[in-house]
């Protein structure tokens, strides 16, 4: 009845690389999808609504920047995944970057996410689970604390409604995981993707009188991936080029 093979389970690592990167496509289309649908629904209880339906036009109000905010990242993200290269951090190095993120204070991420180019991008996956992350009820209907699996970034330029003219450098993250029940609700009717994104992260990269996510640990995975990989001995983490579109980083 339905068995899902075992190749389905065990298609992790750099050698399914073409794979993968399908599977966050479709994964980005069905929150695209999601969000959109969510948004018409808000749209639609416009105007007198009953008791029911005002609690529900009150909850999709106060979601409706975080939806805008996935579906938006979500198209990026289908733009530009073809040409970013593929990042796998092996087994040996995940303790040492989950190390040092946990060892940097506010002022250690400051001086380091500050230095991220406006143009950079980063794609990893780890070969182990490098934290977990809770998110909320806003698009699955459910509470759930996840595994991070993996993390897409890349730079955004930041509006407050307060500040309307006013453009400020920020970071979004996508943190991927390879959660059961995530997988499921993502799944087409062929089979159950790899690796799917649990939820959309976005930071200042400037100070302007705002607390920088500290306690976010896929904002100290970035940072602790910008400071401590490289390619010379200076630093704890290698990094290996292994085509164009494939590296790998492991400890030294």
């Amino acid at each position: 009845m339905g068995r899902r093979s075992h190749s389905t389970e065990s298609a992790w690592g750099p050698e399914h690389a073409e794979r993968i990167r399908q599977d966050l496509h479709e994964s980005w289309r069905w929150l695209r999808r999601t969000c959109e649908t969510l948004l018409e629904e808000l749209e639609s209880l416009n105007g007198p609504v009953c008791g029911e339906h005002h609690a529900r036009r009150a909850r999709l109000a106060k979601a409706k920047p975080r939806l805008e905010t996935t579906r938006d990242a979500g198209e990026y993200a289908v733009r530009t995944l073809p040409n970013l290269p593929l990042t796998w951090i092996e087994r040996s190095a995940v303790p040492v970057l989950t190390g040092a993120g946990e060892s940097y204070d506010a002022g250690d991420l400051w001086d380091i996410l500050e230095c991220v180019e406006r143009n950079e991008a980063g794609l990893v996956l780890f070969e182990t689970s490098a934290g977990r992350h809770r998110l909320d009820d806003t698009i699955t209907g459910r509470v759930l604390d996840v595994s991070i699996d993996g993390l897409y970034w890349h730079h955004v330029d930041v509006i407050f409604q307060e500040l309307p003219d006013k453009k400020l450098d920020g970071m979004v993250i996508h943190i991927l995981t390879r959660d059961r029940g995530l997988r499921r609700d993502h799944a087409s009717t062929r089979r159950r993707p790899s690796v799917v994104e649990a939820e959309v992260d976005v930071m200042l990269l400037a100070p302007i009188g705002i607390a920088p996510k500290v306690d976010s640990v896929p904002v100290r995975l970035v940072a602790a991936l910008h400071d401590e990989v490289g390619i010379d001995e200076s630093v704890p983490l290698h990094l290996e080029v292994l085509d164009e579109q494939t590296r790998a980083v492991f400890a030294a």
